[in-house]
């Protein structure tokens, strides 16, 4: 009996070393097999850059107000009325503007002077109502010199007259005014001929932004409050050319794309706290406050533009859900050219970027939100995944494109930022990454400042090193074998 219950506690311990023999067996051959077939590694670059948590949603693209080409009466006589623009346009007469400058003696044309270089230079200006005032151009008023024109071609008229040249009931302004328009051309040019008939006044008069301001406030639609953004363009004049009064100086736009997007209740109350939020900073500071949002053009292949939120308007209710509608006016950059030859442009934040890429650069044109908000600096906006580089214009938007929102919670600027399938967590589920310097690897500890799935923004932990252009790996299931072999 003793001996048969010894051969049965022998059994057991052989079956038990057995079972460990085996286990050992197997795990060691799963851990060498591991080994032995290791993934590859793929490399990425640690980059710099801003990194923003965000709300998405979908809308479409509204517009409102209007564009009006400015004829140069109206600038210079302060006409605001969009009726009396159109009217002005349909119904000038250059016949009856002759006449009237040579009987009444009121000027024919109007010599520029004096132009604004920076308007221009460029080819859309952007402006809002509550800028400063500032020239647009000069003029001097340009005679004609009637009496002497009559002395030099009555004998000429007296002559047509007599040979039956002309009916016998033309009058000599009829006669003068005939060789005119018809030698002259057309849009009221001047023979070369007449060119000395024509004195050059003394007084002076400014054309100022006050006018375009003045028009975009009388055209401005009712629920338009505060700043109202315009456009300038076709500012075509130069120094020393002749305006008459229906000749276009410029085209003003008041026209406004809006952008409406619909959120969830959820969403909606994070949107309504930076829009509370950022009143009462600018009550409190007096200084513009905006809430932004990254507008992406989808028939454009997505290419973005900023938007302001403005309101959160009434919502509705659907499966257990209230759903809400989000006003936002979109805004365009003003395409700048910033001559890079200039130090102190080339030293700028902006103008060493791009002269880092392109260092042979004479010149950069990129996209200034400043003139709308000077909040939206070039890092602002690049945190809002907006292309300064990207000229986009208003012109490009069309009403009724859809478009794709976002608007940020969070934002990290000037962040490290890596790809989130290159962080790995340890045992204690402390994040790291595996820097690799030649053919050596290191572990680099991290902390995770934001995260929005596929990136993230990290700095290394105090006694570890990561710097932008570091090369960090990605090994499949490396996270397997740190929990395997430690």
């Amino acid at each position: 009996m003793a001996a048969a219950k010894f051969w049965t506690k022998k059994r057991i311990i052989i079956l038990i070393a057995a079972i460990l023999v085996v286990a050992a067996i197997v795990v060691t051959t799963v851990v060498l097999v591991l080994r032995d077939n290791e993934v590859p590694t793929a490399e990425e670059s640690v980059a710099r850059g801003s990194l923003s948590s965000s709300i998405s949603s979908s809308g479409t693209v509204i517009e409102t107000g209007v564009t009006e080409d400015i004829p140069f009466y109206a600038a210079l006589n302060d006409i605001t009325d969009a009726d009396a623009l159109e009217g002005y346009a349909d119904n000038f007469s250059w016949t009856d503007y002759f006449v009237n400058a040579a009987v009444n003696d009121v000027p024919l044309y109007y010599e520029v002077v004096e132009v604004n270089g920076e308007l221009a230079y460029r080819r859309t200006t952007m402006h809002t109502s509550s800028d400063e005032i500032l020239t647009l151009f000069k003029v001097v008023p340009i005679y004609l010199d009637y009496d002497a024109l009559r002395a030099d071609y009555e004998a000429i008229y007296r002559e047509a007259i007599a040979n039956d040249a002309l009916p016998s009931d033309t009058t000599l302004t009829d006669f003068i005014l005939n060789i005119i328009l018809t030698t002259g051309g057309y849009d009221g040019a001047l023979p070369d001929d007449f060119r000395q008939y024509l004195i050059r006044g003394e007084t002076e008069t400014e054309i100022t932004s006050a006018y375009p301001k003045a028009l975009i406030e009388a055209t401005a639609s009712p629920e338009e409050t505060g700043d109202i953004e315009y456009a300038v363009y076709n500012f075509n004049l130069y120094a020393g050319q002749y305006v008459g009064l229906d000749t276009n100086v410029f085209t003003v736009s008041v026209t406004q794309l809006y952008t409406s997007f619909t959120v969830t209740e959820y969403d909606v109350a994070s949107i309504d706290l930076m829009l509370r939020e950022a009143q009462a900073a600018e009550e409190e500071t007096g200084v513009k406050q905006g809430v932004y949002a990254a507008v992406s053009i989808n028939a454009l292949g997505g290419r973005r533009v900023i938007a302001e939120i403005l309101e959160i308007l009434n919502g509705s209710y659907s499966s257990g859900v209230s759903y809400y509608s989000v006003r936002a006016k979109i805004v365009f950059g003003a395409a700048t050219v910033l001559d890079l030859t200039v130090q102190e442009n080339a030293e700028s934040d902006i103008g060493r970027a791009y002269l880092a890429a392109n260092p042979d650069a004479a010149e950069m044109v990129y996209l200034d939100y400043g003139y709308y908000d000077p909040a939206l600096s070039a890092e602002t906006v690049g945190g809002l995944g907006v292309d300064i580089y990207d000229i986009l214009s208003r012109e490009e938007v069309l009403s009724g494109y859809s478009v794709a929102v976002r608007v940020p919670q969070e934002v990290v600027y000037d962040s490290l930022i890596v790809s989130t399938q290159c962080v790995f967590y340890d045992g204690e589920n402390r994040p790291y990454v595996i820097v690799r310097d030649g053919s050596r690897e290191r572990r680099v500890y991290v902390r995770i400042l934001l995260s929005t799935g596929t990136e993230a923004a990290v700095e290394a932990q105090e006694g570890y090193e990561l710097n932008e252009g570091d090369r960090i790996i990605y090994r499949a299931n490396d996270s397997l074998l740190s929990s395997i072999l430690g």
